[in-house]
């Protein structure tokens, strides 16, 4: 931090620039730009159970969907919340198995432990971490 005379201090906040997003960043992104955003964020305020039931129906596999209500809570003397009262979800299926069908299931993860670990010699299974995570002696193997 630079100093200025009388002992005072510059902010490290003061940073103006602005760094726009490459347009090969922007054609793979869920959302292409800020209006899209914030007519989502809009709807999540104004519609919040439409919103999120749209969503947790588009982005997440449901052995049963909820038949309750998206969200219901009370802060009285009985302090509670639920959220898609009535459904079923696996989330070790959501995160991992849904993959192995779709492009992502040789996909290494961006930072886990499992891509953290460097196996000794490379082999031909050695990039197939979801892949080889499923396997049968795996599976046998975590029981």
């Amino acid at each position: 931090m630079a100093e200025k005379k009388g002992g005072g201090m510059d902010s490290v906040y003061t940073e103006k620039r602005v760094f726009h997003p490459s347009k090969e960043f922007v054609e793979k992104a869920r959302l292409k730009s800020m209006d899209e955003y914030k007519k989502m964020w809009t709807r999540s305020i104004k519609d919040p159970a439409g919103f999120w039931g749209e969503m947790a129906s588009k982005h997440i596999d449901w052995f049963k969907k909820w038949d309750g209500a998206v969200e219901e809570y009370s802060f009285k003397d009985k302090i509670w919340l639920k959220y898609f009262v009535g459904g079923k979800l696996n989330i070790t299926y959501n995160c991992l198995d849904r993959h192995l069908t779709t492009w992502r299931k040789n996909k290494r993860p961006s930072f886990s432990r499992a891509s953290l670990w460097k196996k000794p010699k490379p082999t031909p299974t050695s990039s197939s971490i979801v892949k080889s995570a499923s396997s049968p002696m795996s599976l046998r193997s975590s029981a």
